[in-house]
């Protein structure tokens, strides 16, 4: 049985350390079922009020799409180390295509998914004016699969699931999971880890998953009971334990409860609960990460509360930005959202990444030995030009050729935890050459920032950029300011400070 699989006591501690549990996370092989989805953003700044009603304007100054649904379960799968195949059904349409390149760019093998030209490709789109989302317009196709294209569906899902370690249910309630899945599903359970995310819990009590996933809200109502508002829900889902167990016929539930985070309930009814590891400044997708890393961590036998406290940290780590966003397994090792890149070739599949969703590329450069008030200026500048700004640092050999002896004053590591630091900043990197020419033909950016203080001289990166049609800029310039001068400046004040104590 797939609840012998994992272990269902939440009263027992993993005796595995959380790096090898992580670790595993890279040889296991994932599967998900369910509604795939393109998320669209529209952003921009809102200028006025509409005179047609009381409903301001966006100036949309761009377009964002990710992958949502299942199909976000499955890339946040695949970025947290996992091999992932995704069954679904999309429409014969552009929305359809979107979908299947941004998964392939994610790694995920989309053979189970089936191209319906009867059906509409599922899509939440978002108008966001200053950050705030105003509204949101539903696209797709809702209604049940004919028979045709739910036994591609369940003849995709028996091929792809005796090779999974792990197979993962995301119902929306839109069609693609119907009861032949769920009786398949069943089965599966016998002898695999089988978790569930659904809108409707009650459909998947017969098959009695390995675990499930879901909020605070759903689950109350899945019991029938009324929800407290402002009240300590903590002991609602505590006294509602027995009876969450029975509603959901699941070895483990994991309930999620926002800023007090994690309620688990086991079996037999018994609850404990695992802290929030950080606030929202946008849920979308939290849901999605929180279902991935739980079935990964239960995938490869880690305890019910290890795994959800896991799966609370990633959650924490994308719900911390805004959109549609998914946790790499670096960001789950080191606990928050790193932007330390640390190669190429991991940046470009970012970057690749971003530029699929419609975003623009500004990348700058330089030693930021000392970072000082001109340094924050010209990055703030930089990062109103484009949506993602990329910072190349030079390394600490770079630095010592170009500066001479004594220089850095402060290693690779700390320069970059800095320039990390600052929120403008999107992603950091280092390159050990003089110039970043290297890089920039790897990155090919669609706007080059140099500080004002370059105005007037010759740059060999200028050419280069401005060959695939990028754009070079200047910042704007603060005298004054120069981290030579700031050095040689502490320097004098060290020395005369050295005499008078003479």
């Amino acid at each position: 049985m797939a609840q012998a699989m994992v272990n269902v006591s939440l009263r027992a501690v993993g005796d595995r350390p959380q790096s090898d549990i992580l670790d595993s996370f890279k040889s296991t092989r994932a599967l998900v079922v369910g509604e795939a989805m393109l998320d669209v953003y529209l952003k921009g700044p809102v200028t006025r009020l509409s005179p047609e009603g009381p409903f301001p304007i966006v100036d949309a100054a761009g377009r964002e799409a990710t992958l949502g649904g299942a199909a976000n379960v499955a890339a946040n799968l695949a970025a947290m180390g996992a091999q992932v195949s995704l069954v679904s059904v999309t429409g014969d349409d552009r929305t359809g295509e979107e979908v299947a390149a941004l998964a392939k760019l994610c790694g995920i093998d989309v053979v189970g998914v089936v191209r319906d030209p009867r059906r509409e490709t599922l899509a939440k789109l978002r108008i966001v004016g200053d950050d705030r989302t105003i509204a949101r317009v539903d696209q797709g196709s809702t209604d049940s699969l004919d028979a045709i294209t739910e036994s591609h569906v369940v003849e995709h899902l028996q091929q792809l699931a005796a090779e999974a370690d792990v197979i993962v249910a995301s119902d929306y309630r839109y069609g693609v999971v119907s009861d032949e899945i769920i009786d398949y599903l069943g089965k599966a359970a016998d002898r695999q880890v089988v978790v569930v995310d659904s809108k409707d819990l009650g459909r998947f009590r017969r098959m009695r998953p390995t675990a499930v996933t879901s909020n605070y809200s759903e689950i109350v109502s899945l019991v029938g009971a009324v929800p407290e508002a402002g009240s300590d829900r903590l002991a609602h889902l505590a006294s509602l334990g027995p009876e969450i167990a029975a509603s959901t016929g699941a070895a483990v539930a994991a309930v999620t409860v926002d800023a007090d985070g994690v309620v688990v309930v086991d079996e037999t009814g018994l609850t404990s609960h695992v802290p929030s590891a950080g606030r929202a400044a946008d849920p979308c997708g939290g849901g999605d990460t929180f279902t991935a890393a739980m079935s990964l961590g239960l995938a490869v036998g880690a305890a019910p509360l290890e795994a959800a406290g896991l799966a609370s940290r990633a959650a924490a780590i994308v719900v911390a930005r805004h959109g549609t966003a998914v946790c790499s397994l670096e960001q789950l090792r080191n606990g928050h959202d790193d932007k330390w890149c640390p190669d190429v070739d991991t940046l470009v599949d970012i970057i690749t990444r971003r530029r699929m969703a419609g975003q623009s590329i500004v990348f700058t450069n330089g030693c930021f030995d000392v970072l000082h008030a001109g340094h924050v200026a010209s990055l703030k500048e930089a990062a109103s030009m484009g949506d993602v700004l990329i910072v190349a640092l030079n390394s600490d050999a770079s630095i010592a050729r170009l500066k001479g002896d004594g220089r850095p004053v402060n290693e690779l590591a700390d320069r970059a935890a800095v320039i990390a630091g600052l929120s403008v900043v999107d992603h950091v990197v280092a390159f050990d050459e003089e110039s970043p020419l290297g890089l920039l033909r790897r990155l090919r950016p669609d706007v080059y920032c140099k500080g004002g203080d370059y105005r007037g001289r010759w740059i060999p990166e200028m050419d280069l950029v401005r060959s695939w049609g990028g754009r070079f800029e200047l910042t704007s310039y603060l005298p004054d300011r120069s981290t030579t001068a700031t050095v040689e400046k502490v320097r004098a004040q060290a020395v005369v400070g050295v005499g008078a104590r003479r």
